[in-house]
């Protein structure tokens, strides 16, 4: 059946099945990598590999309505595209087909400065989950964390708290035509969550984390495995009478971290 159906017809197909979906429901979109030992597929290429298998792969990329379960576009792409230039080259296809000013919303896995540099480069708008380790979350969160736990910003339905704050992230963008790197602030929105019922127990699990490595120290029984822990969280003294002092760090900064989910960014289109 394949063997009789035309490019053109394929594209018709694709054109027909979006216009369907864009009224009622969202799109969808994955990729999946598939191994293989071919040496006549000229997309088969060693790249970037998502189970970390060795073997060369293509990648199948599909679109698919998020209510109806029903794919409307695929593409096969060579194993060593980067996920960024994929999203761009799904967009530009997408363009094509009629669908534009598409807005993304993307897995906090997806996240790293050079992708986000990339999408911001070609103006998109964007939604993306980040980690609280990065010092961009961890600064804003602790500079708004009281004003996080406020009761007006509490969400019955959700049980989190929330609030959008405005910030600025350091845009690069390597010109080749200018042999240098463009480098300017570009606003952007960082919302961020707060669930207290999970700080509680976050904070109650730390608490007796930190006991039992107290008293590890306390008793000179070091564990080779806590070795790392004992130095984030512990100083330990001796005094000239061979007194041994252990002495808890300042540790509200990862008491926060622990709690708190962020959302990131909505660009300004320029």
């Amino acid at each position: 059946m394949f063997d009789q159906i035309t490019d053109g017809q394929i594209h018709d197909f694709f054109r027909r099945q979006s216009k369907r979906r864009i009224p009622d429901e969202y799109w969808a979109y994955d990729s999946t990598s598939i191994s293989s030992y071919s040496q006549g597929l000229a997309q088969v290429r060693y790249g970037h590999n998502k189970e970390y298998d060795p073997s060369a792969e293509l990648n199948l990329l599909v679109v698919y309505g998020g209510q109806s379960g029903l794919p409307f576009y695929y593409r096969q792409l060579s194993g060593s595209i980067p996920d960024v230039k994929t999203v761009i080259n799904l967009l530009d296809d997408l363009e094509v087909l009629g669908i534009d000013k598409a807005k993304l919303v993307i897995d906090r896995g997806f996240y790293s400065k050079v992708n986000i540099d990339a999408l911001l480069g070609q103006h998109l708008k964007l939604l993306i989950g980040i980690q609280t380790v990065f010092q961009l979350v961890r600064t804003n969160l602790l500079d708004h964390m009281e004003e996080l736990q406020q009761f007006q910003n509490y969400d019955d339905n959700s049980g989190v708290s929330g609030i959008t704050v405005m910030t600025e992230w350091a845009y690069e963008q390597v010109r080749p035509y200018k042999k240098d790197t463009l480098q300017i602030k570009r606003r952007v929105y960082l919302h961020l969550y707060f669930n207290s019922d999970r700080h509680a127990e976050d904070v109650r699990q730390l608490d007796k984390r930190l006991g039992k490595l107290y008293h590890e120290l306390q008793a000179g029984k070091h564990i080779e495995a806590h070795a790392k822990d004992y130095a984030k969280f512990f100083e330990v003294k001796t005094t000239p009478k061979r007194v041994r002092q252990v002495l808890p760090k300042m540790m509200s900064s990862n008491r926060l971290s622990s709690s708190a989910g962020i959302g990131c960014c909505s660009p300004t289109r320029r």
